[in-house]
């Protein structure tokens, strides 16, 4: 190259990860995102930008799987069912 000649850069901008705020109303419950075991519920997560698949498990608890998309910072709000019930 020339010294002052023009010269073309090909940049690919990557979207920063994003915070989700998970709220499961006081019940611990282990987080996979995309299927992959990642940390445990309530609290904030550093995600990946774009469509994910957050599962959220807790044994005698129904799975509870949800998408969302992450942007900056996200909040799921749930309340995990019980799997189990009384028999009188």
């Amino acid at each position: 190259m020339q010294p002052g000649a023009a010269s073309a850069v090909h940049l690919v901008l990557v979207k920063l990860p994003g915070q989700l705020q998970i709220d499961t109303a006081g019940v611990v419950a282990a987080v996979s995102i995309d299927g992959v075991a990642r940390s445990l519920a309530p609290g904030v997560l550093t995600v990946p930008a774009g469509e994910r698949t957050v599962s959220l498990r807790r044994s005698a608890y129904r799975r509870l799987p949800t998408t969302l998309t992450i942007q900056a910072r996200a909040e799921l709000h749930v309340r995990l069912q019980s799997a189990w019930g009384t028999l009188t």
